[in-house]
């Protein structure tokens, strides 16, 4: 007598050819619709991110100018080490400037320092300092002030290729700040 093979209804569930094409063709088609938010998200992710790296650094070199007693500095730099007249999306440092030449003072290393933006966002200065005064640094005063700014303070537009992005201003006094540029106010 020959043993009978018998199914169970657990043994015979399983998906279709019909029902697996139905659910990979929703799949992709949500998929499709969230791309575009998930790229818009990263977007906006490295926007604030790169703003507080500038915020950060700036309120750094201000802190240290005031704690060491000397003038701070922060210039761009795509090298890390010594100030270069590159754009500012390509990196900078904050640097000891006790001499107030402008570059970081011989045998010391940066305070802090900055790499190259990733994805495609630039930084710009975009106010005009002034006579003898450079786009490329800013410093700090052992009070805290800004130095080589102009009366309107220094002003850095971070700016992403889908929008405006965002000015950051540095006043006077040396407190900086930054605002959300919308669209109608793009330059």
């Amino acid at each position: 007598m020959k043993p009978q093979i018998t199914t169970s209804a657990a043994a015979r569930a399983g998906f279709t050819l019909i029902e697996l094409v139905m659910t990979v063709a929703v799949l992709a088609i949500l998929i499709a619709i969230a791309a575009p938010s998930v790229r818009d998200l990263m977007m906006n992710t490295r926007l604030t991110s790169q703003t507080n790296d500038l915020l950060t650094d700036l309120a750094a070199a201000r802190s240290e100018a005031v704690k060491r007693e000397v003038q701070v500095g922060i210039c761009t730099s795509d090298t890390g080490t010594s100030c270069t007249t590159t754009a500012w999306d390509l990196g900078w440092i904050v640097f000891i400037d006790a001499d107030k030449n402008g570059q970081p003072d011989s045998g010391t290393l940066p305070i802090r320092r900055m790499v190259a933006f990733d994805g495609k966002n630039t930084l710009v200065r975009t106010d005009n300092p002034g006579p003898g005064n450079s786009t490329n640094v800013i410093a700090y005063s052992p009070t805290g002030r800004a130095a080589g700014v102009s009366a309107g303070g220094a002003v850095f537009q971070l700016r992403d290729p889908r929008t405006c992005g965002r000015n950051i201003t540095v006043a006077l006094i040396g407190r900086a700040s930054t605002v959300k540029v919308t669209s109608s106010s793009c330059s």
